[in-house]
């Protein structure tokens, strides 16, 4: 799907049957992105904290 209010932008979704091996890949997949977004706030969140190290 083109995005028109970003050029060279798309969005792109997958789906899979429920209980495929597709489907345990895609969800292991989401998770790591997941993780890596909730650490990255956990990052900013120490940093945005004054004289703590």
């Amino acid at each position: 799907m083109d995005l028109p209010a970003d050029p060279g932008l798309a969005l792109i979704v997958y789906g899979t049957e429920p209980g495929s091996a597709s489907h345990d890949a895609l969800s292991m997949f989401a998770s790591w992105a997941a993780t890596q977004e909730q650490s990255a706030q956990a990052h900013a969140q120490d940093a945005a904290l004054p004289g703590e190290a």
